[in-house]
């Protein structure tokens, strides 16, 4: 009589893994659910769906130059005494009480941030406005106490509705010192 080869007990669980992962991609590539026609709403905060995100509501600059208000100014309306920019990150920024702390993120990535509330810094408003100036999205701070903290800012891509998009966030973390 002969005898049947079976596979061998890791090759056969190396497929059934192989198999998992396969159906994990595909399901991830799914539609969101929506209601009453809107585009269902999350927290800014949470892990982008694996679909085309839409621009939070009312915001006209997401789909353009990634800033999360919808202002636009032409000019800053005043110079900051510390200008961030996206360089700045693993460095730590040394600033004094009361100075205007200003952080430049350029156009093209869809901003939010920070994403805790500062003790030491206080935001001014509007935040998050785009300068089509600087082509960039700011953000614009008082220090008001000292110590040290470290802001977080996310990018990610600017998708337009119902095209194919780079799935990516990218933590920007900018750590303040105020003496």
């Amino acid at each position: 009589m002969q005898k049947l080869k079976s596979i061998p007990y890791l090759t056969h669980w190396l497929l059934v893994l192989s198999l998992v992962l396969v159906l994990v991609l595909v399901t991830a590539c799914g539609s969101r659910p929506t209601t009453g026609g809107q585009p269902a709403q999350g927290s800014p905060t949470a892990t982008p769906p694996a679909t085309t995100p839409a621009p939070d509501k009312g915001d006209k600059n997401a789909l353009t130059n990634g800033c999360p208000s919808d202002i636009t100014m032409k000019t800053v309306p005043s110079k900051a005494d510390v200008i961030v920019k996206r360089s700045d990150i693993g460095k730590t920024i040394v600033v004094h009480k009361g100075n205007i702390i200003e952080f430049d993120l350029p156009f093209g990535q869809r901003w939010l941030g920070p994403t805790a509330t500062p003790t030491i810094l206080e935001i001014q408003q509007p935040a998050g406005f785009a300068a089509s100036e600087n082509k960039a999205c700011i953000w614009r701070f008082v220090a008001r106490d000292t110590g040290k903290i470290e802001l977080d800012f996310t990018a990610r891509a600017i998708c337009r509705p119902g095209k194919m998009c780079a799935m990516y966030i990218m933590d920007l973390p900018f750590t303040i010192e105020v003496q």
